[in-house]
């Protein structure tokens, strides 16, 4: 996936998140992250879902993780965290849709 095609699943991703919100009442909210970080690996994008906290990495179909955030990865789910990489919007909607319905 190129990052133009990363790019339009992530405003996607935006979108449905805002429409959750705004239309359907979820407690959701989408983050962006800026900067300097000291964490290697650390997502651009993270989220709040009825007091969740969900990491984000955009990769898309094809697209590769570093080291540095494959490792992250596994260190965040090890701690029972919440972290999706999707390879499109659909799976990042399926698997928000079945956060959602479980948190009902």
């Amino acid at each position: 996936m190129s990052k133009s095609d990363e790019a339009k699943v992530t405003k996607k991703i935006k979108e449905y998140i805002e429409e959750l919100h705004k239309v359907q009442g979820v407690p959701i909210k989408l983050f962006n992250r800026s900067g300097y970080t000291p964490v290697h690996g650390l997502p651009d994008k993270y989220a709040v879902l009825n007091g969740f906290h969900i990491e984000i990495e955009v990769k898309g179909i094809g697209g590769t993780p570093s080291p540095d955030q494959l490792n992250f990865e596994r260190e965040i789910k090890d701690l029972g965290c919440l972290y999706i990489r999707p390879g499109s919007f659909e799976e990042f909607k399926t698997y928000i849709d079945n956060l959602v319905e479980a948190l009902k």
